[in-house]
């Protein structure tokens, strides 16, 4: 009878308990202005239809081209409650990308963010209630920076000389 509540509890305490985040872009967010951040919206969703669940924390792998700021709060959804939000410059979103200044085009950074969340038998923001268990997610990312500046063609500018030299050839001309 022993064995039988053992194995029931460990059974028990092993259960991980659900969650799904979405990244948008997923995975990869592309940036044409290097002095200008990028972002990225995101829905949760709990997979839980009895448990609340309270995201505690959010991290990134390490970045070589630039840095993330953080804009999302960190939300409490309902059993099977979903959240989004869309990404605005500085407002709203999940992270802001924003690179490096001396980051060159075609430069990537790329990793995974690692979300942490509590889950509740009650709303953890009704009052002080202690967390069930918890559980974690990663999500993978891709940042690149791809310069959009337009670079005249050589070819280009000989075409617009020549163009340049018969305008002036045909003013010279209608002068004389």
């Amino acid at each position: 009878m022993n064995k039988i509540y053992t194995f029931l509890l460990l059974a028990a305490t092993l259960r991980a308990d659900i969650f799904f985040v979405q990244t948008d872009p997923s995975p990869k967010l592309q940036i044409s202005d290097i002095a200008l951040p990028g972002g990225f919206s995101y829905t949760i969703t709990n997979g839980e239809s009895a448990l609340w669940l309270e995201l505690i924390s959010i991290s990134n792998t390490t970045t070589l081209f630039g840095s993330f700021s953080y804009l999302s709060s960190f939300p409490v959804l309902a059993p099977s409650g979903t959240i989004t939000e869309t990404y605005s410059p500085g407002i709203s979103g999940l992270v802001e990308y924003l690179f490096d200044p001396s980051a060159s085009s075609g430069a990537k950074d790329s990793g995974e963010f690692l979300f942490l969340a509590n889950f509740y038998s009650s709303d953890p923001t009704a009052g002080p209630v202690a967390p069930r268990s918890t559980s974690q997610v990663s999500v993978g990312y891709e940042v690149e920076y791809i310069d959009q500046t337009v670079i005249p063609e050589p070819g280009m500018m000989v075409v617009g000389g020549l163009a340049t030299l018969c305008v002036i050839g045909y003013c010279r001309r209608k002068k004389s």
